[in-house]
């Protein structure tokens, strides 16, 4: 996992796919740090995948803390 100023990126099997802002929390939060750390394990539900884009949309389900 990394966590940037733009959303988490997760590792789902050897790819890396994204959570922004709108899909990590339905509550507030300043920073995504506040939510998870690097190295810990989430759960998370694909959202979209963009070949033309190579990206994979996620969304945060579960996470300890």
């Amino acid at each position: 996992m990394a966590i940037m100023r733009f959303g988490i990126f997760v590792d789902i099997g050897g790819v890396d796919g994204m959570v922004s802002a709108a899909n990590a929390s339905s509550r507030r939060f300043e920073r995504f740090e506040d939510l998870v750390q690097v190295g810990q394990e989430v759960t998370v539900t694909v959202l979209d995948v963009d070949l033309d884009r190579l990206r994979i949309s996620l969304s945060l389900i579960a996470w300890a803390g």
